[in-house]
């Protein structure tokens, strides 16, 4: 996958319910495994993992209950935003510096982005299979794999037309200047909204 990384400690914020593979083995699997060591967590006051899970979010409940039926199987991605991640293998095009194990370094500098009352930063990603199918597996949006939640607009497990999910579905985002915006997922697929350098 585009953006398929290692567990990094610079990382926006530790989804990982089991140990895997880490950019740094001085520190225990253990480290990635708790959300309150999160790069993110000092910045925010009271910190709770459900300022990170839309109420509306059904399917990210749902797998966090198959987890915990069966804590050996899938890895589950817990909460219902992710960060925009793009890259073309050489050039980081994402929100946040990559870092993976044995990989050069894709730094990212905020100065980088253009327009950013108009980019995608924080987004609300699909998981709901019946909608649209995508998997919402880690914190890093890649579209245009990845795709916007429609979840304020459509029911969960409302089985839609790929063409009224795109451009009738609702997502929360959040912009790099600061604001938020609810946007249809035809938006998050847009290049011009979700690579900051364009």
């Amino acid at each position: 996958s585009k953006g398929a990384f290692v567990a990094m400690k610079e990382d926006w914020i530790f989804w990982n319910l089991t140990p895997r593979p880490t950019d740094d083995p001085a520190l225990p699997p253990s480290y990635f495994t708790n959300v309150q060591n999160s790069p993110i967590v000092p910045y925010i006051g009271g910190f709770t993992t459900n300022l990170f899970r839309c109420p509306a979010d059904k399917d990210a409940l749902q797998r966090t209950r198959d987890w915990a039926r069966n804590p050996a199987g899938e890895n589950p991605y817990l909460y219902s935003y992710s960060l925009t991640s793009v890259f073309d293998g050489s050039r980081n095009h994402g929100i946040a510096s990559l870092y993976g194990s044995g990989a050069p370094p894709l730094h990212f500098k905020a100065a980088a982005i253009t327009n950013p009352a108009q980019k995608l930063m924080l987004v609300e990603e699909n998981g709901d299979p019946n909608q649209n199918p995508s998997v919402i597996d880690d914190g890093r949006f890649v579209p245009p794999d990845n795709v916007l939640s429609g979840r304020h607009a459509f029911t969960w497990h409302a089985r839609v037309t790929s063409r009224d999910f795109l451009t009738r579905g609702r997502a929360d985002t959040a912009m790099p200047d600061g604001h938020v915006e609810t946007v249809n997922p035809a938006y998050g697929q847009d290049p011009n909204n979700y690579d900051p350098t364009r």
